[in-house]
């Protein structure tokens, strides 16, 4: 490895950089991937009846500091929900997750225990959260030096970028979510059968964090070498069998077909449709496997589920984060900007077409679009 010259004088350490042209898939965790959206079923409740209505128990008051559970003051409401970046914050998290995809999460550097996670982040008394944990053996750490991090994330490494990505990695550690979620419950590895044939579920709930802790790495006399990077536990918690897959270099496609301008709700609104085919793509699999052995045993198979989804628009509006002011004030605005996604969504390949009855819009899913195991990256998805 070389050097490199950094705006202001101050030389780091130089590391080989992605190839221009790739193949290949970043591999997202999926309860990091639906914090993204708003829960329509969340409507500026009091910050506390929402975690009590999370884990079925009472929040105890604590200080606001990351990973623990918290009640602010009384009478105060969330009204935002699902996790809010910019369009240059989004980059940088995804050129993070790309190299963290390409090493498979094991990091290029030795591995952070829990113990030294919860030293770091809550200090020798503090207690690391044990059920966002639970599932996480070690945390893995990469090293990036700046220029590195611009071309993961796709950006053209000038001053004036450096200055709006470093800007963008300053929140990226510093802003804080509070995550809670559901999931699958397990015990030794597996999961726990319910009395209704289906799994048990379980609650992780009222833990903040900051999406990335990232440190700077300096050299003797101050000046920046490179930047050491794990991950918060909402990428790793069950990854390993959760998961969604985004092909590498998606946004050049939806920029280079629809235009920028068009991509205030696109990128969320594709986001969301990739997991909701991950999701049916998931129980038809699980439901092929139960039909063979329904084969052998005489019966009938079950039928697999459409690769549709039917949703009202309004709600679809919600979880895209659309304002209030919208899609309740100026439905005609609403369903316009819906209808420019979907077409988008159309020409990118993503949708087979959409109908709107009445307060109900129906999405048909291109399968060859999406990702399934063992697919090989199209020509037309590559990353540039």
């Amino acid at each position: 490895m070389g050097s490199e010259k950094r705006p202001g004088g101050v030389v780091a350490l130089v590391q080989p950089q992605p190839p221009e042209v790739e193949r290949g898939y970043t591999k997202w965790g999926l309860h990091y991937i639906k914090s993204k959206f708003r829960d329509p079923a969340q409507k500026e409740l009091p910050f506390g009846e929402i975690l009590r209505r999370a884990s079925g128990e009472d929040v105890q008051e604590t200080a606001q500091e990351p990973g623990q559970a918290i009640q602010p003051k009384a009478g105060a409401l969330i009204k935002d929900f699902g996790i809010g970046l910019t369009g240059i914050e989004h980059k940088v998290v995804e050129g993070i997750i790309k190299r963290f995809s390409e090493l498979d999460y094991r990091g290029d550097i030795e591995p952070k225990s829990l113990e030294a996670v919860r030293i770091e982040k809550y200090g020798k008394d503090g207690d690391l959260p044990q059920a966002a944990y639970a599932n996480i053996q070690e945390i893995p750490v990469i090293r990036l030096t700046q220029r590195g991090l611009l071309k993961y994330a796709g950006l053209t490494p000038n001053a004036g970028t450096f200055e709006r990505a470093i800007k963008a990695i300053d929140t990226l550690r510093s802003k804080q979510f509070l995550f809670y979620y559901n999931r699958l419950a397990k015990k030794d590895g597996k999961t726990i059968p319910n009395k209704r044939g289906g799994y048990k579920m379980e609650t992780v709930d009222g833990v903040i964090d900051t999406l990335f802790t990232i440190k700077p790495i300096r050299d003797q006399d101050g000046g920046f070498l490179y930047y050491e990077i794990y991950p918060s536990f909402i990428f790793l918690d069950q990854r390993e069998n959760y998961f969604l897959m985004i092909p590498w270099g998606w946004r050049k496609e939806v920029e280079g077909l629809v235009g920028i301008k068009h991509t205030k709700y696109l990128y969320l609104f594709l986001t969301w449709l990739m997991a909701n085919f991950e999701s049916i793509r998931s129980k038809n699999d699980t439901t092929l496997k139960s039909n063979a052995n329904r084969r052998r045993k005489g019966l009938n198979p079950m039928p697999l589920k459409p690769y549709a989804i039917n949703n009202k628009w309004e709600t679809i509006s919600e979880i895209l984060k659309m304002p209030e002011t919208i899609y309740k004030r100026n439905r005609a605005k609403a369903r316009a900007i819906l209808d420019t996604c979907y077409e988008a969504a159309k020409t990118l390949g993503y949708l087979d077409g959409y109908r709107r009855e009445g307060l109900y819009d129906t999405l048909y899913l291109k399968v060859e679009k999406y990702y399934t195991p063992g697919k090989e990256l199209s020509r037309g998805a590559q990353a540039g």
